[in-house]
């Protein structure tokens, strides 16, 4: 889970590691990017992300709401949507 303790980070699922047959491979997400919804519904640790993603199936599209931190003073903080169809493997 992740635990905010820096002023305006969003609680979420930090991404660790993208495994080479996610359908995030093809996509900006990077690693460190945090999930915070899936098709709106919040996610403040990976249990919530895990319960809320077992309602589909594979085929099933949905969007993916993600945070990413400014690198630096200079640079502002990043949400962005992603649409992805789930797959067996992934």
């Amino acid at each position: 889970m992740y635990e905010s303790k820096l002023k305006n980070v969003p609680q979420g699922m930090v991404i660790t590691k993208i495994k080479p047959n996610s359908p995030l491979v093809n996509t900006d997400v990077k690693v460190q990017d945090i999930i915070t919804a899936i098709n709106g519904v919040r996610i403040k640790s990976a249990y919530e992300f895990i319960d809320e993603l077992s309602k589909y199936k594979p085929g099933d599209t949905v969007t993916i709401s993600f945070f990413r931190a400014a690198k630096s003073v200079n640079q502002l903080p990043l949400t962005f949507d992603i649409e992805i169809q789930l797959s067996d493997d992934a």
